[in-house]
């Protein structure tokens, strides 16, 4: 249907301007992308542990997956937040607690070569078990192995 210079357009049909941007105001370099983050991070050799906390749990898994394609010698380690809030009456998911606590461990093992811990403000900043309770929260079962039932108890 044709529309007539006095008829009302429909909603949504007019774009109204909004406020021009500021000239004077100098604009803010964003981030660096994650593989350059990640080659720096490869290329610093004077350190054995690096800890890099990037600016959000997504930037720190791309920079650790970047970081684990550039170097094979290099341990990466990237420790996620929960995937709650605190005093939630859900719990975190099993695979964010995993994750975790594979990260605590590793990092409480000695450790022979480089290792770099990828992390967010918002991981940091969350409590953390002391490291006896990491030593004793693993039980290692392997298939075809006799499962020793004492210490399956003593894991328990």
């Amino acid at each position: 249907m044709p529309r007539t210079e006095d008829a009302e357009p429909p909603v949504g049909e007019i774009l109204t301007p909004g406020a021009r941007p500021d000239r004077t105001i100098a604009k803010t370099a964003g981030q660096p992308p994650a593989a350059a983050v990640a080659a720096a991070l490869a290329a610093d050799a004077t350190r054995r542990v690096v800890v890099h906390v990037a600016s959000s749990e997504r930037r720190a898994e791309e920079i650790g997956r970047a970081l684990a394609g550039l170097s094979a010698d290099i341990e990466v380690l990237v420790l996620p937040p929960w995937d709650c809030l605190p005093y939630d009456r859900a719990s975190p998911s099993r695979d964010v607690m995993g994750r975790r606590m594979r990260t605590l461990r590793a990092l409480a093992a000695k450790a022979s070569g480089r290792r770099v811990l990828i992390t967010s403000p918002e991981a940091l900043v969350q409590k953390l078990p002391p490291i006896t309770v990491l030593d004793a929260a693993f039980m290692t079962l392997r298939r075809g192995k006799r499962l020793d039932l004492d210490d399956l108890a003593r894991f328990a």
